[in-house]
């Protein structure tokens, strides 16, 4: 064998060793790869699902914003209907209260005459009866 194919033959046999290390680390790389690849996806998915939820953030924010207006619309109503109980309506019963009260008591006391004058009929009545009988005799 000459030198050239000593040479040639030696090539070939690190050509070969060279190719079976190499190989892995390709196969390795190719996996590396795929697996950057499958992260980036995932990372465009976190970054729409990032840019919904800041949507949604957003939308809530309106709403909370919203609820705060009905609560400080609910609270000044809430004002005003104690302010208009206090004023009108505690006023109307205290005078419903001063104007029935004195009523009632008179209507008491009248419903007690009213009650004795029935029982004073009930004897005049008997008597009137009574003297009826009487004077039917005698005539």
């Amino acid at each position: 064998m000459t030198d050239n194919e000593l040479l040639l033959a030696i090539s070939d046999m690190m050509d070969k060793k060279l190719d079976a290390r190499l190989l892995p680390i390709e196969t390795d790389m190719k996996d590396m790869k795929a697996d950057m690849q499958n992260m980036k996806a995932d990372m465009q998915h976190m970054k729409a699902d990032m840019q919904h939820m800041q949507t949604d953030m957003q939308h809530m924010q309106t709403d909370i914003q919203h609820i705060k207006t009905d609560i400080k619309n609910i609270e000044e109503r809430v004002t005003n209907i104690e302010l208009h109980l206090e004023n009108e309506t505690d006023k109307n019963i205290a005078l419903l209260a001063e104007n029935c009260i004195p009523a009632a008591r008179k209507y008491e006391k009248e419903t007690e005459k009213i009650e004795a004058m029935q029982n004073d009929i009930h004897i005049m009545k008997k008597v009137i009866t009574e003297h009826s009988i009487e004077l039917q005799n005698i005539s």
